[in-house]
């Protein structure tokens, strides 16, 4: 079993999650990050701290007896440090032609090239043109997914520290401290296993022999894509996916929240 690396994803402003063919299809990208919507982390935190808030307030009007309580704000925090190591890498070799011969100059990659897609996804305004408007249009929410965890807020703050560095000065480590806040309550979590369970049990589903009355005689093997798209077809019109087993559209197909991607 392949090691689960946390993310980070970028969300649209009418997203709360991504949605489960997101999640699949970053999970099974072989890059570290598309430098504009999502980035992988290189080493799993040691640990997440959240915690969970309410303001409350009184009900009492000046009677002198209090009433009740209710509750005014509800906020959600997670706190956690990624690593960042570029010495795992092997550095770039190149050799340039000087006075005394040949030189050999090795050439690594700077850690912060990786750390500064943090700032600008989740620290910088969406429209760095409208930065001296009167309301600067906000940064863009983050979405933390790491197995069945999974977090939703702004990144109220983000702190670098540099403790590696090459022979020429290059920073090779870096160790990131960030802080996601929402205001609302949340706590997501999301069944990894019964999520995988269910997309084997529709491929195996769909690919069984549908006899002699199948087109062609032949089985139409579906791609995984689809068929998590069918698992998260609210409407309910998997059984049109040509080649799909009979009844496929009869049962209530998952929505994306339960598909648990």
């Amino acid at each position: 079993m392949a090691l689960e690396k946390a993310m980070l994803i970028r969300l649209n402003d009418d997203e709360e999650t991504p949605d489960a063919e997101t999640i699949s299809g970053y999970r099974a990208d072989e890059e570290g990050g598309d430098g504009e919507n999502w980035l992988r982390v290189h080493f799993n935190p040691e640990t997440l701290k959240t915690s969970l808030s309410t303001n409350l307030k009184s009900s009492d009007r000046g009677s002198g007896q209090t009433t009740g309580q209710y509750i005014e704000k509800s906020e959600s925090t997670l706190t956690l440090d990624l690593v960042f190591d570029t010495s795992i890498k092997a550095p770039d070799i190149h050799e340039e032609q000087g006075a005394a011969g040949t030189t050999t100059r090795l050439v690594h990659s700077d850690v912060r090239r990786i750390t500064r897609h943090i700032a600008e996804f989740f620290l910088q305004t969406r429209d760095p043109e409208q930065a001296d408007a009167d309301r600067p249009p906000p940064p863009s929410r983050c979405h933390f997914r790491w197995g069945s965890f999974g977090f939703t807020g702004m990144v109220a703050s983000m702190n670098e520290t540099l403790d590696y560095f090459s022979a020429d000065g290059v920073p090779l480590r870096a160790t990131v401290s960030l802080t996601l806040k929402e205001d609302r309550f949340q706590f997501q979590t999301f069944d990894v296993a019964d999520a995988q369970n269910r997309v084997r049990s529709a491929l195996q589903a769909a690919n069984e022999p549908q006899g002699e009355g199948s087109p062609g005689g032949e089985t139409q093997t579906p791609s995984p894509q689809a068929v998590i798209a069918d698992l998260n077809d609210p409407d309910d019109t998997a059984g049109q996916r040509p080649g799909a087993p009979s009844g496929a559209g009869t049962t209530q197909a998952p929505t994306a929240a339960d598909s648990g991607f």
